[in-house]
């Protein structure tokens, strides 16, 4: 329960909510045990009392009572089902949300650490056993609880010897069942793992499977992806084997319990020590103590799958630390950036990607940045959106705001990107280039990618064309110019355009450069190139290296 509320506190989650909401939920729950608990007496009753006595009146109104107690029965059962159903999709819905934005807001050094595809089945497979542990099970836990309790008392006072019978056999299946939970946990975790890095593996290489067919290398990708695969079927079938022990126990104590009761229960009617009817009772109460204790017995295997992806997530988020604690904005703007004295390497210290870097960038500069692979051109923005920190030195915005206390919102408000690699999210055009829900009507949108060069018939001369996922439906000319335009339409006063026509033919690069030419006057921009068509848009040029 530690664990469960340490990680509620570590994604933010309202805890009086979470512990409020509970409440709610659980007082159906409750009611539903103590009414079932009582159901089977009747039956009994009506037996010893009503047809054994050949009392009608006593029949007809232990008859009526049994109604309404299984009436209310169900009633509460099926209300704190559907309470339960609405919290587990409400926090299930809560958490992946908080999990997404920790994952995308993280500092670079969680990516490099993590795995996709441990990111990817946290989402969309540990989320769910971690929420159904939290919402759902801990209530069974309590109703099987208190059914079991009961169940147990009400055969210990009718029918000592069977009740004992029943604890003890109950004590040795705990034992047993403890042992094998122990093991489960061991499996839990090695099965996500297997199972994590088969994800990972597949995400990998079907992200980038026309690459994979160019390079000719399916068969060598196909048997690796067939030793994670299989790697995963064993991890599982060894914690589906320990799963199935379990239940098999169960169903073995089920059985000798049952057997046991009805032999000792017919020798004692035999001798009139106990009523025909108080039999019935005790071997329908004897399926109410075996049946929370099995019901037990399973969430006590699920507690100990869900263990090791309570540890897998914490790990996730204190990994995933965001990138800032900064509290400034820039209301009034960004009129320059500076670099002053920075220094920065990636891991090795002794290969410094910059050593005592100055460079400033005033409103309305045209920079041009040039350098050799590993020079840190695309470093340098990194840098400036946070997503690395500098070993020494500081980058300064307006002249005074040191970058590390500056929201990353603040300076994204202001300054647009283009990356060398363009991201094209699937979906319609029109939402694609204009992401953020602008006011921008589409005229305007049709106009601008014919002055990009854009071919609007690749897409059926319709903004209303879907783009597929990763955009393989699209060439890559066609990726940075849709990329291009989502600047464009940003309308912010700052541009850093990354190697922005390297996937483009000739006509398309000078039709881009013409356009850009007019575009950016007025504005601050940062142009990382190797094309001279586009260095030539430059007021000032930086070699990195």
């Amino acid at each position: 329960m530690n664990k469960i509320l340490s990680l509620i506190a570590s994604l933010e989650v309202d805890k009086k909510k979470y512990i409020k909401t509970h409440i709610m939920c659980f007082f159906p729950a409750i009611v539903f045990a103590v009414t079932s608990v009582f159901y089977p007496r009747f039956i009994g009753l009506i037996i010893d009392e009503g047809i054994t006595k050949n009392d009608i009146k006593a029949t007809y109104v232990y008859s009526a009572l049994m109604v309404a107690v299984g009436l209310t029965t169900v009633l509460f059962e099926y209300i704190s089902s559907v309470l339960y159903d609405k919290f587990y999709l409400e926090m299930t819905h809560e958490i992946k949300s908080k999990l997404y934005i920790k994952f995308m807001d993280a500092e670079n050094r969680f990516y490099t650490s993590v795995k996709t595809g441990d990111m990817y089945t946290c989402l969309n497979r540990d989320v769910s056993s971690l929420v159904m542990l939290m919402t759902k099970d801990l209530p069974n836990i309590a109703t099987n609880l208190v059914i079991f309790a009961g169940a147990s008392i009400f055969i210990i006072y009718y029918y000592r010897f069977a009740g004992v019978l029943i604890i003890c056999c109950g004590a040795i299946f705990v034992f047993f069942q403890r042992r094998l939970g122990n093991n489960i946990q061991n499996a839990s975790d090695n099965v996500r793992i297997a199972v994590g890095s088969e994800a990972s593996y597949s995400m990998e290489t079907l992200s980038n499977l026309e690459t994979i067919q160019m390079l000719g290398y399916i068969d060598t990708m196909h048997k690796k992806f067939t030793g994670y695969s299989k790697k995963a079927q064993e991890e599982c079938l060894k914690h589906d084997e320990m799963l199935y022990k379990s239940f098999s126990l169960s169903f073995l104590f089920n059985m000798l319990i049952m057997v046991s009761v009805l032999l000792i229960g017919a020798f004692q009617v035999k001798n009139s020590y106990v009523d025909v009817g108080v039999l019935f009772s005790v071997v329908l109460y004897s399926e109410k103590v075996i049946s929370p204790m099995k019901a037990l017995a399973r969430l006590y295997v699920d507690v100990k799958d869900v263990i090791p992806i309570i540890d897998k997530v914490h790990n996730l988020i204190s990994l995933a630390t965001t990138r800032e604690e900064a509290t400034i904005g820039l209301e009034n703007g960004i009129s320059n950036i500076e670099y002053r004295n920075v220094q920065f390497s990636y891991n090795n210290l002794s290969k410094r990607v910059y050593n005592d870097l100055n460079l400033k960038i005033e409103k309305g500069d045209i920079i041009g940045i040039v350098g050799g692979n590993g020079s840190g051109k695309t470093t340098l923005i990194k840098l400036l959106f946070k997503l690395l920190s500098a070993n020494t030195g500081e980058i300064v915005l307006n002249d005074f705001f040191n970058i590390k206390n500056v929201k990353s919102r603040a300076i994204h408000e202001y300054i647009s990107y283009m990356p060398q690699e363009a991201f094209i999210e699937s979906g319609e055009i029109r939402d694609i280039v204009n992401p953020l829900g602008r006011n921008i009507n589409d005229q305007e949108i049709i106009d601008l990618f014919e002055k990009l060069n854009l071919n609007f018939k690749v897409f059926d001369c319709s903004l209303n064309y879907d783009i597929a996922e990763n955009a393989n439906n699209i060439s890559g000319g066609e990726k940075q110019k849709l990329a291009l335009a989502r600047l464009i339409l940003e309308r912010k006063e700052w541009v850093i355009l990354d190697e922005p026509t390297s996937a483009m033919d000739f006509e398309s690069e000078m039709r881009v450069c013409d356009f850009l030419k007019k575009y950016l006057i007025g504005k601050t921009a940062l142009i990382i190139t190797h094309r001279t068509a586009l260095l030539e848009l430059c007021n000032k040029k930086i070699n990195l290296g």
